[in-house]
């Protein structure tokens, strides 16, 4: 299914998408992907939202870790395997993990913040769950 196809879907449908936030989606299925592939967590937002207030976690509480953002919070890193789809821009926030890795293994959460400081919260994904399997 093409990624406007899995947007549409998760819009119209709460059995396919979750939103904890009014106004972030993401998949309530889960993604699996092989070791050395690629792997795609799709978001999608609306309203239309500025990239520079959308980040992605890895992760919960101290252990969340970041993933990739236009705007990285001081001592935050993106990932070079990371990056955006780049579709649907300013709807859609879907990021593509690149030679996915078994500690990928985890939850990751998009977020939009209030602005492009990243100290509060505007909005957080209900998260989707990546699971990595070995060839």
């Amino acid at each position: 299914m093409s990624t406007l196809g899995v947007v549409v879907t998760c819009l119209i449908s709460t059995l396919v998408c979750d939103s904890q936030a009014l106004g972030i989606f993401q998949p309530k299925y889960p993604v699996e992907a092989v070791e050395g592939s690629n792997a795609i967590l799709y978001c999608s937002m609306q309203p239309r939202t500025s990239w520079d207030l959308v980040r992605w976690y890895k992760g919960e509480g101290s252990q969340r870790t970041h993933i990739l953002s236009r705007l990285p919070k001081a001592g935050d890193r993106n990932d070079a395997r990371v990056k955006w789809s780049e579709k649907n821009l300013g709807i859609e926030f879907t990021i593509i993990i690149e030679g996915v890795k078994i500690n990928d293994t985890g939850k990751y959460y998009c977020i939009k913040y209030k602005d492009g400081k990243g100290d509060t919260i505007e909005k957080e994904g209900p998260g989707v769950t990546l699971t990595v399997k070995v060839d």
